[in-house]
């Protein structure tokens, strides 16, 4: 009989994707892809029914999806680190339940921009007649 999974073991084979490059001995694009079509068919399996849903869901599924492209070792391990951070962000019941409470929120509020008098835009140039004369000049 086996252990139940659990995202460590996922997170696991992530750091062994994320640091491949970084030893000697290094697995291949095929090995890779091995380990990735495992997690993705155990992502998927009713051992890992117990998490739920949340706002990381998926961004998680996209990654485990956009890893099993055909792509080279650097941008499978890049992917690999981005996905770490997001199990250890689902890995925080609180913090996940927060931003699912914001993105309801958000999604609820009318959305209106934000332009006050108060606040002036960084990116605004102011452009008189003065300036506009003198850029005319050094032409």
């Amino acid at each position: 009989m086996h252990e139940s999974l659990n995202l460590d073991d996922f997170k696991h084979i992530l750091y062994i994707i994320r640091d491949n490059h970084k030893k000697h001995y290094s697995l291949t694009h095929k090995e890779i892809r091995v380990y990735l079509d495992c997690m993705h068919n155990l992502w998927l399996s009713e051992e890992m029914s117990y998490i739920p849903d949340s706002y990381y869901l998926p961004s998680i599924k996209f990654h485990l999806y956009a890893m099993l492209c055909r792509i080279s070792h650097e941008k499978r391990a890049f992917l690999a680190s981005e996905l770490l951070k997001l199990l250890v962000l689902l890995e925080q019941p609180n913090q996940s339940k927060q931003q699912d409470n914001l993105t309801e929120e958000t999604d609820q509020e009318p959305k209106q921009q934000n332009l006050t008098s108060e606040e002036p835009d960084p990116d605004d140039i102011p452009f008189d007649a003065a300036t506009k004369s003198k850029v005319a000049e050094s032409f």
